[in-house]
């Protein structure tokens, strides 16, 4: 009689674990530290306000770039092992999920001049000898599904993240790292936004909930 053999699920080696870990949060470190209001603020007092201005917001997007890509890299190089794959039908909801979660980032980035969420709009009137955005300026945006949640886009990367059916350990370890980051991110971003709209946004605080959107809304 034939015996169905089992093939055991292999459980990461610590050391990879503790690399994968590492990775992720020196990237998260990196990046919020460049994100947070006092560096940028450290780095105006060095460079200048009208230069921190025009050139800040397109040097933080190529340091973000390059910081994903360095740790794409090493988390690609490691050794992985694929897991059994969900049921069709659960799959099938997971890519719905991923696919709701890509459609609700770009309604995000609709509400957003996206020449200046990455720096450039900046950057050319800071050389071009025009007035940059004024230092620290970010846009309050509360309509669309700004209305939904506060960090639409970090609900649709926990969304794209989470829910991916290709099952494999490191994606599971990153994926879980990687939506820790994105709560703690929207934390950040709320104090920037409290410190720059002060009671305005302490009002949309308490009407709109940070990433799970309310029931009924």
């Amino acid at each position: 009689m034939l015996q169905h053999e089992w093939s055991p699920i292999a459980v990461p080696a610590k050391p990879q674990v503790f690399v994968l870990m590492a990775v992720f949060f020196g990237f998260a470190l990196i990046h919020s530290f460049f994100a947070a209001g006092w560096t940028k603020n450290f780095i105006g007092t060095i460079i200048g306000r009208r230069a921190l201005a025009g050139l800040y917001r397109l040097g933080y997007t190529v340091l973000s770039v390059a910081i994903t890509a360095a740790a794409a890299h090493a988390i690609l190089s490691l050794p992985d092992r694929k897991l059994p794959a969900p049921w069709p039908f659960i799959s099938g909801a997971m890519i719905l999920i991923q696919a709701a979660g890509a459609v609700f980032g770009a309604l995000a980035f609709r509400k957003i001049d996206f020449l200046e969420f990455i720096g450039i709009r900046q950057a050319v009137a800071y050389i071009s000898g025009r007035t940059a955005e004024v230092p620290g300026g970010e846009a309050f945006i509360s309509k669309g599904v700004y209305s939904v949640v506060r960090h639409p886009l970090y609900l649709a990367g926990i969304m794209v993240f989470t829910f991916s059916p290709f099952f494999t350990i490191n994606r599971i370890i990153v994926s879980a790292v990687a939506d820790i980051y994105f709560l703690w991110g929207a934390r950040i971003e709320d104090k920037r936004m409290l410190d720059q709209f002060g009671e305005q946004y302490r009002n949309y605080m308490r009407s709109v909930p940070a990433i799970v959107p309310r029931c009924g809304r």
